[in-house]
């Protein structure tokens, strides 16, 4: 009898046999394939290497994916980020990323992506595993992408360790710790965020507490200005008062996003200036001499430059980078828009000539290293990289964004390409590529939350 029902269950034995060993074949293959192209030096090949993926959603690819944020390039990072997001009905792979996979990642730039990653993991074990990192972190690589995960599950139980984020001493000195804790705040449908802003806006300068002030009266149906005046309403309102709608439109308009001209305060080349601590990159190299019949890119750099700065209301600060071969600061730090200022100010700029080729490597890292309370980044350049350490646009636009991760400055970008190029530029081999030009100002200002213009006339 047994032997006889063993027979009848044999071929459907070794059918499931087959098939767990059809399987288990091509789940290895998969990963040989995998590993193969993730350590490929070609970036656009590692990053490949996640189109073998996408049909495939359990733990152990999951953790196959992982292996991507051994890597380096932020290329990949974002890729492999956008897969386990596709995992986010996963709790099982959300638990052993913050178990056991975030362990085996040391870059803090990979890091952050997987905790933005589980910002879309909604389940409260998750939620529990944010607070108890958000409790524990100390430097604002850490701190940030774990406000901005908090933001994105929006769950009430974590509103009180964004509150004590003001009380961690980095939380004054780092304009992109403030910007991410107020953009996450303004995420939660709660009451309780509003008290919370009124407390610290006297302490918000810059555009943050303009956006504070914005919010208030957006959410509470109300204009009072100062924070003295806010505080004195929320004593008399606190208990009654109606939470309004913050819709996406609301709140893109309130953090800059949306763009129209704005023909009553200061712009740049027509970009309106929302920020209150500004860089102001501008080019100087050789071929900023070019122009037409009423004046040269420099001219017009020269004359916009002093125009912006001459409009600057009381309370801005501001910092220019001028650059060619090489870049140069001029006041080593965010100086205000006093007497002193334009002394030295005039001075630079009479010494502002033509010159010289276009590292614009050199000149993003002046501007990132001024002060980490910069809020906005303007820069504008007539050509393409041409010297310095990073010349491939692919590259340089990687670098950029990498290094504006935790900084959250806006970056603007300003193509100055008009005028007839003179025939001994030609007869020397320049060349002007104003579509790739344009290009990377188009990805600069996209990837950094900013606007860019061509001025081609």
């Amino acid at each position: 009898m047994v032997v006889r029902t063993f027979l009848i269950f044999l071929p459907l034995l070794l059918i499931l046999s087959f098939t767990c060993s059809a399987k288990d074949k091509e789940w290895l293959k998969l990963k040989k394939e995998f590993l193969l192209k993730i350590q490929d030096e070609n970036i656009d090949t590692a990053v490949s290497a996640y189109d073998l993926l996408k049909d495939r959603k359990d733990l152990k690819t999951v953790k196959l994916a992982m292996i991507g944020f051994k890597r380096k390039e932020i290329e990949i990072f974002e890729v492999a980020a956008k897969y386990l997001q596709e995992n986010k009905e996963s709790e099982e792979a959300a638990l052993w990323i913050l178990k056991s996979g975030i362990r085996q990642i040391k870059d803090i730039y990979a890091m952050s992506y997987i905790f933005n990653s589980l910002g879309h993991f909604k389940f409260p074990a998750v939620v529990l595993k944010i607070n108890n990192y958000l409790k524990r972190a100390r430097t604002a690589e850490t701190l940030i992408p774990l406000v901005e995960a908090a933001g994105m599950l929006q769950d009430s139980s974590s509103l009180p360790h964004l509150f004590k984020i003001r009380k961690n001493g980095l939380y004054r000195v780092h304009y992109g710790l403030r910007k991410t804790l107020f953009e996450a705040l303004i995420e939660f449908p709660a009451k309780e965020v509003v008290p919370f802003l009124i407390k610290v806006l006297y302490e918000s300068q810059g555009v943050i507490g303009d956006q504070i002030q914005q919010y208030l009266s957006i959410v509470t149906g109300t204009v009072k200005g100062d924070s003295k005046k806010w505080q004195i309403w929320l004593e008399e309102n606190k208990d009654n008062f109606s939470y309004r709608e913050f819709n996406a439109q609301k709140k893109d308009e309130l953090l800059g996003r949306t763009w129209a001209t704005d023909k009553e305060g200061v712009t740049y080349y027509e970009i309106p200036i929302n920020a209150k601590r500004i860089v102001f990159v501008v080019d100087q190299s050789g071929s900023m001499s070019i122009g037409n019949s009423e004046n040269t890119r420099m001219d017009r750099a020269i004359e916009e430059i002093k125009a912006v700065v001459g409009k600057l209301p009381k309370g801005y600060l501001f910092e220019v980078v001028a650059f060619s071969t090489k870049a140069s600061v001029w006041f080593r730090k965010l100086a205000g828009v006093g007497s002193k200022t334009k002394i030295a100010f005039d001075k630079r700029m009479r010494g502002l000539k033509a010159g010289g080729g276009t590292n614009t490597f050199d000149a993003f890292k002046k501007a990132f290293e001024t002060d980490r309370n910069t809020e906005a980044i303007f820069f504008m350049s007539d050509g393409n990289p041409s010297v310095g350490k990073i010349i491939s646009q692919t590259a340089l636009l990687a670098h950029i964004k990498k290094e504006n991760r935790f900084r959250k400055i806006d970056i603007n970008a300003i193509g100055l390409v008009f005028g007839d190029i003179p025939e001994k530029f030609l007869k020397a081999g320049y060349r002007e590529n104003v579509p790739e030009l344009e290009k990377f100002m188009k990805n600069v200002a996209l990837q950094n939350n900013g606007k860019y213009k061509m001025m081609k006339k």
